[in-house]
């Protein structure tokens, strides 16, 4: 479906969706964003706010209302915007789900920098553990696809569950940059090594600040770029492990994540103790020096 030239992409500001099933009427507010299966829209049904994904065809909606039903049972919790309403017209079908008031995590990279891992990577393999333990993988992840909530304590929620797939089955939608396939680090099946290389590569693209071009031999200049640039080098041996699949599961990789972040943790206090006492000598080296020449 080519949503540019499609009716279901130019909903305009004030204009009212009404279901013909259930007679909700929805109005437009804005356009949040498209993609090929359809186009998502910032609506209102009284006072409270909703996402509305429209498309011409139904089946374009359906495995993803499928996937919405599936990540709101994942351990009483949702990874995923609740779903709230499923309806049609004349010319067009759509869903209702939550509005997430929150932050791209494209965004928070650049707001927070490097306290994104801190405080957002153990919410997202949280939830990527509990998606896999249900027997799908994500599959099209990357951080246009994930939201954190707007205030403490930040969680992470998943977005357009277009690309989830289930373990064992090839992967539905993937963005290049995010995919071992295309760096030729592993196949395009679905399985839980799939999205832990995604989550290397945010990591790297967080990192870095840019997207790195791939060149004839993909694989080996991914680990070069993980080997040599200084802004990876605390990250080296996980993203490594990552990339090359060898991590059993998520919370392996978390607990590898939190193990060094303590570390961390403890140089930067025993780097500030050190230069404490450093000063603390100098006041008293001071001191002592100004009693000397007063005598």
């Amino acid at each position: 479906m080519n949503t540019s030239k499609s009716k279901v992409g130019k909903f305009q500001y004030g204009q009212k969706v009404v279901g013909k099933w259930h007679r909700n009427e929805y109005v437009v507010l804005k356009k949040l964003g498209q993609g090929a299966t359809g186009v998502v829209y910032l609506v209102r049904k009284g006072p409270k706010k909703m996402a509305m994904k429209v498309s011409e065809q139904f089946s374009s909606l359906t495995s993803e209302v499928n996937m919405l039903k599936e990540l709101m049972q994942v351990q009483r919790r949702s990874l995923g915007p609740y779903l709230l309403d499923i309806d049609n017209n004349d010319s067009f079908h759509f869903y209702c789900m939550e509005y997430i008031e929150g932050y791209p995590l494209s965004e928070w990279f650049q707001t927070r920098g490097s306290a994104w891992l801190e405080v957002c990577l153990p919410s997202l393999l949280n939830g990527l553990y509990d998606l896999h333990e249900r027997g799908y993988i994500f599959g099209d992840l990357k951080p246009e696809n994930i939201m954190m909530t707007a205030s403490p304590p930040y969680d992470v929620r998943f977005i357009d569950p277009g690309g989830v797939s289930r373990i064992g089955r090839s992967v539905k939608e993937f963005t290049e940059f995010y995919d071992r396939g295309y760096w030729g680090c592993g196949l395009r099946i679905a399985d839980e090594k799939y999205d832990i290389f995604a989550v290397a590569m945010i990591v790297i693209y967080s990192k870095t600040g840019r997207y790195i071009h791939r060149g004839k031999h993909p694989k080996k200049q991914l680990l070069q770029e993980i080997e040599t640039n200084s802004s990876l080098t605390p990250y080296k041996h996980i993203l490594k492990k990552a990339t090359l699949g060898k991590y059993a599961d998520v919370l392996e990789m978390k607990r590898e994540f939190l193990l060094l972040h303590t570390k961390q943790k403890k140089r930067k206090h025993g780097h500030s103790f050190v230069k404490k006492c450093l000063f603390s000598l100098f006041i008293a080296t001071s001191i002592y020096a100004l009693y000397i020449g007063w005598v």
